[in-house]
């Protein structure tokens, strides 16, 4: 069987494919979505764990041609609130974004006491907008796994979804994802998903920020997944954000 890897320009080079195998699973958009759009939600029961709620996604449309991705970036020391959806293609390239909030304005607004108001509207703002693209694209959450702890933190390679018998499995240097016996992705990984080597100052070491698997979603029957790749840091060496990127064959 002819596999598509669509991640980067030099992986679509390296298979000489397109992916588009998701065209025989029919869209119900043009009789409105068959069910309730996704919602996101401000969490407040912890005064010290207060936190946008997203565990649903990411979403696929039901045609299997568009993810929706609920990204929380790392901010380094601060750790503030933050939250923006990424719509991406097959090819997991981005084509549309919304941030609800970030960082920075978490910051400029519990220090002005305001985000009692401030993040309710954006709440509302955001589900609108989830509603449109529900619209739009007849959304369905894509089936999540199990991702197995490994002996410390940081050394997560494969997740599992007994549900639909699938399996991610995330290398030093390979990708792997499998239904039962059936291989579905075997390639190497692209070099973008590997965090850059910088040095914090003129004398210091290079920080290095080794990868490891936090989590992912497969549906085998849309051929499409979204692979969440993580990063290990130290005190002196902040860790990047999350990666979450699109996978199809």
């Amino acid at each position: 069987m002819r596999i598509a890897y669509l991640f980067v320009a030099a992986a679509l080079a390296a298979c000489g494919s397109s992916g588009s195998s998701s065209s025989a699973i029919p869209s119900n958009v043009k009789g409105g979505p068959r069910g309730p759009a996704p919602k996101i939600s401000w969490e407040t029961a912890e005064e010290h764990d207060r936190h946008f709620g997203y565990a649903t996604f990411p979403y696929v449309s039901r045609d299997g041609t568009t993810v929706i991705i609920a990204q929380h970036d790392g901010d380094g020391g601060r750790g503030y609130q933050n939250l923006r959806f990424i719509v991406k293609n097959r090819q997991d390239r981005q084509v549309a974004e919304h941030v609800v909030l970030t960082a920075d304005e978490y910051e400029e607004g519990e220090n002005a006491e305001t985000n009692g108001a401030l993040i309710p509207t954006r709440v509302q703002t955001a589900n609108a907008w989830l509603v449109a693209q529900h619209d739009k694209y007849d959304l369905v959450a894509l089936p999540k796994m199990t991702v197995e702890e490994g002996e410390s933190y940081g050394e997560s390679r494969r997740a599992n979804n007994p549900a639909n018998s699938t399996t991610v499995e995330l290398g030093e240097k390979d990708l792997r994802i499998a239904k039962g016996a059936a291989t579905l992705v075997s390639t190497k990984i692209p070099k973008d998903w590997f965090a850059p080597e910088q040095k914090l100052c003129t004398d210091c070491e290079p920080c290095s920020n080794p990868h490891f698997l936090r989590a992912a979603a497969v549906d085998p029957d849309r051929a499409i997944a979204v692979v969440t790749v993580a990063y290990t840091g130290t005190d002196s060496c902040w860790e990047p954000s999350d990666q979450q990127r699109v996978v199809s064959w």
